[in-house]
């Protein structure tokens, strides 16, 4: 009988330890993917990836023109999120930005709630801010329009923003495992943070022809001349250039840097209101 009783015993501790091998067997599988994705997505941005384990997560850090970014992986009492953070130096206008389901809390409970003014985001967000008067006029419809694309790209999922330290932040939950969604989410948010940026800087005029005019006097590093129109940024260092001078160098002119692509300042289009009262303003 205590041979039978031992046999089980062991059988159990066997049994037992087998189940731990499997679930680390899992955890290193699983770490492994990720780590394959962030590598690939740091690639991609030229960003610099630090490789998770079992028990640490994969990171990657990058420079955005001035500023620089952090995307992570967080572990909470609620599951996984991923987490991307832009430094935002001057960025005096904090808020917080949750999406209307339940158990939804603020952590700065006494600041003032702040409409969106359009039908698609009031549904989707609760709004506060520390400063609301102020606030609201950062609403401008370029934030609004990537506001909508994180929507789009994250139709099913919980989506956090706000601005509590001096760093935008974008949270989801969950994981994202692809390296080219990895990217986008970051290219949002970082798409995100410059129409932000747009709002609190003076000497920009957008103008009916879709361009925008710098006031404020911006010199091309090819030519020497004040940038006025038809102006592109490297997509590595964002420096500002005519694209006619771009074009004729074939490359950016910043030392070492050497990209070979520029970008075109985005459009923000005026925001159809779906109650068809006509574009915001």
């Amino acid at each position: 009988m205590e041979a039978a009783i031992c046999s089980i015993f062991a059988f159990g501790i066997l049994g037992g330890f087998g189940f731990l091998i499997y679930l680390l067997i899992l955890a290193v599988k699983r770490s492994g993917r990720l780590n394959q994705s962030f590598r690939a997505a740091a690639v991609t941005m030229k960003g610099h990836f630090v490789q998770g384990g079992v028990w640490k997560r994969p990171r990657i850090s990058l420079r955005y023109g001035n500023t620089a970014a952090r995307l992570r992986i967080l572990k909470n009492a609620g599951g996984d999120e991923t987490e991307l953070t832009v430094n935002w130096p001057a960025g005096k206008q904090r808020f917080e930005m949750h999406p209307r389901v339940e158990g939804m809390t603020f952590r700065r409970a006494d600041w003032t709630q702040v409409d969106f003014g359009h039908e698609s985001l009031d549904a989707a967000f609760a709004l506060k801010a520390e400063n609301p008067q102020v606030f609201t006029r950062m609403l401008s419809d370029g934030v609004k329009w990537q506001l909508e694309r994180l929507l789009m790209f994250l139709p099913h999922q919980r989506f956090y923003c706000g601005c509590l330290r001096r760093e935008l932040v974008l949270r989801k939950t969950g994981l994202i495992k692809n390296s080219a969604e990895l990217v986008q989410f970051v290219r949002f948010g970082l798409e995100l943070y410059d129409q932000f940026q747009l709002t609190q800087v003076e000497g920009i005029d957008f103008v009916e022809s879709q361009e925008a005019t710098l006031l404020e006097q911006i010199q091309c590093p090819i030519c020497g001349e004040p940038i006025e129109s038809r102006l592109v940024t490297c997509v590595d260092c964002k420096t500002p250039h005519h694209q006619e001078c771009w074009e004729y160098n074939g490359r950016c002119a910043t030392f070492a840097c050497g990209q070979e692509i520029f970008s075109k300042p985005a459009v923000a289009h005026p925001i159809e209101d779906p109650r068809g009262k006509g574009s915001l303003k």
